[in-house]
């Protein structure tokens, strides 16, 4: 299971990245269940689907992981084919 140590360590990887602090990229560049699933050992269990819309594979797996946890999600009807 990741450490706080660990979390700390990625995110200040992702920051020099890009070239901000890192306070400035977990507030802005990483979303808080993100690091939330990452804790708990649920990130892993994230299904990789076929990318939709001319999305990368690890961008449609964001794009399920973060509308599976919406509030709106759940209210949402199915789009008819």
């Amino acid at each position: 299971m990741p450490t706080v140590r660990r979390v700390v360590e990625v995110i200040k990887d992702i920051a020099a990245s890009l070239g901000n602090p890192p306070a400035v990229c977990r507030k802005r560049y990483v979303h808080p269940a993100v690091l939330d699933a990452d804790m708990e050992g649920r990130l892993g269990s994230v299904i990789r689907t076929q990318p939709k819309r001319g999305l990368k594979i690890d961008e449609a797996a964001f794009l399920q992981f973060i509308s599976a946890r919406s509030p709106r999600s759940k209210a949402r009807t199915p789009a008819k084919k």
